[in-house]
């Protein structure tokens, strides 16, 4: 093509056709400054292309995260309301409790959750010069979100825990011991039978009975209460955000991969998760047919225990973060199929 040029512009010289010469170098110079300038506005496309991809992944990263973060957080007020009730107990009817159980719920009731939030790993990985124009006011609200939360969630984390009863227990002798949260939600106050001994259940009691244990028992309910509420706000401003997200990106999905199926109800027990079906990838269903005994399941991703689903009911029922197992009290053929963005689970017997 170029050669093509030089012999057209060489026969014009040759012909004296001087003004004809410089037109046509003119026309070939304009030539070329549109082809690169086209070139250029293609490359721009495919930058900003891959910019919008980058973008919509991270957001979609974030999306999942803030859901996952949300379920947890649903998952302690659930774990706080059941604390709630044991505060209840030890003001209207502690004389129902054994001496053993009575010091074993004073260390539960106290104990609060401690983890990080996921979604905001995400927060420096959203720049506004490396996402396109049009996300510009999305990004700065997920920013406002991740950011803008830290002291609400400094409280839920646990973090300025304050202990009121803890200290009075140790003060008097008390052998201390270390209470997940969730216990009492778990298991019944008898696990540590035998831990403490006669003086110390004794002197427990003595404490109880003289009231010098209520105002720390009424604070710990107190900030109950509190963390109750800032959990609720945190979800709130987290649904809201993920309508946001909705509304920019519709085919937006959760990120839940290798969802599976396992417990004492299946032969593999609870060594190995039995793979589950992906039926619809934006509301992320997920169903199996399976043979069950009578026992229990849970369901978890990636075959691993860092998500999984539990739950209070039988055969459907709310798929709660962490929550317990689900009894299944009859045997036989079902159709499983769990929902990860209601977080909803039903089993369905087949004839």
């Amino acid at each position: 093509m170029i050669k093509l040029f030089q012999n057209i512009r060489k026969q014009l010289l040759n012909e004296g056709k001087t003004t004809k010469y410089f037109k046509y170098a003119i026309g070939e110079i304009v030539l070329v400054v549109i082809g690169i300038l086209i070139a250029l506005q293609i490359n721009n496309w495919n930058e900003k292309k891959k910019e919008e991809e980058k973008t919509k992944l991270l957001i979609e990263q974030v999306y999942s995260a803030i859901k996952r973060d949300n379920d947890k957080l649903n998952s302690n007020i659930i774990f706080y309301n059941d604390q709630l009730k044991d505060h209840d107990i030890l003001f209207k009817r502690s004389d129902s409790l054994s001496d053993h159980q009575l010091l074993e719920m004073l260390f539960y009731v106290e104990t609060t959750p401690i983890y990080s939030f996921e979604a905001d790993t995400f927060s420096n990985e959203l720049n506004f010069e490396s996402v396109a124009k049009n996300n510009i006011y999305l990004v700065a609200q997920i920013k406002n979100f991740l950011n803008g939360n830290e002291y609400k969630k400094i409280l839920v984390r646990g973090k300025l825990r304050e202990e009121t009863i803890l200290p009075v227990l140790l003060k008097n002798g008390i052998s201390e011991i270390t209470l997940a949260f969730g216990y009492g939600s778990f298991f019944e106050f008898n696990q540590f039978n035998g831990w403490f001994d006669e003086q110390e259940l004794k002197t427990t009691r003595q404490l109880f009975n003289s009231g010098i244990l209520k105002n720390p028992i009424k604070s710990s309910m107190q900030k109950k209460f509190g963390y109750l509420k800032v959990s609720k706000n945190i979800i709130e401003d987290g649904n809201y955000l993920m309508a946001e997200i909705k509304k920019e990106f519709p085919s937006i999905r959760l990120m839940y991969d290798n969802v599976g199926i396992i417990g004492s109800s299946l032969p593999t027990g609870y060594d190995k998760s039995v793979p589950m079906k992906l039926i619809d990838e934006y509301e992320s269903i997920w169903e199996i047919d399976i043979e069950l005994s009578e026992g229990t399941v849970k369901f978890r991703t990636r075959d691993s225990w860092t998500q999984d689903w539990g739950g209070k009911s039988f055969p459907k029922g709310y798929a709660q973060s962490f929550g317990q197992d689900i009894y299944i009290s009859r045997s036989g053929r079902y159709h499983v199929e769990i929902n990860l963005n209601k977080n909803s689970y039903e089993f369905k017997k087949l004839n």
